[in-house]
């Protein structure tokens, strides 16, 4: 896994998360009028992938270290880009493709990260009795 993010990653945690049926209503009430069939509409799964990086090497403070944190954010950004194809070459994306990009586009409050929109595969349907 360290592999697919350039070995920039200190760790990398993989969480299937269900959503809570509040936050299946607030969905689907987002997507109320959008001609949307329910099933496109709403996911209760979906994937999160998170990644630590790798702390920048050399002594905090200072000119060298600022210089230092630069390049190493720009490591942490490819090690992004990275897991997110790695992602896209396991999990057929979503069609069309959805992905939010708020690592070149951080939100006001410094948020970033990528979200992508995959299909899981779905287990075969149990035989009926």
């Amino acid at each position: 896994e360290a592999a697919a993010a350039g070995g920039r990653a200190a760790n990398i945690r993989v969480d299937v998360v269900q959503h809570t049926p509040y936050e299946l209503w607030k969905r689907h009430r987002r997507t109320e009028g959008q001609d949307k069939p329910l099933p496109e509409s709403i996911d209760p799964n979906y994937l999160r992938i998170l990644f630590k990086a790798k702390p920048p090497p050399g002594p905090p403070g200072g000119p060298a270290a600022a210089a230092a944190a630069a390049e190493h954010g720009e490591a942490d950004k490819e090690a992004c880009y990275c897991l997110l194809e790695a992602v896209h070459t396991l999990l057929e994306p979503t069609d069309p493709p959805q992905v939010k990009d708020y690592v070149a586009f951080p939100k006001a409050n410094g948020y970033r990260a990528l979200h992508t929109a995959v299909r899981l595969p779905l287990p075969p349907p149990a035989a009926a009795a």
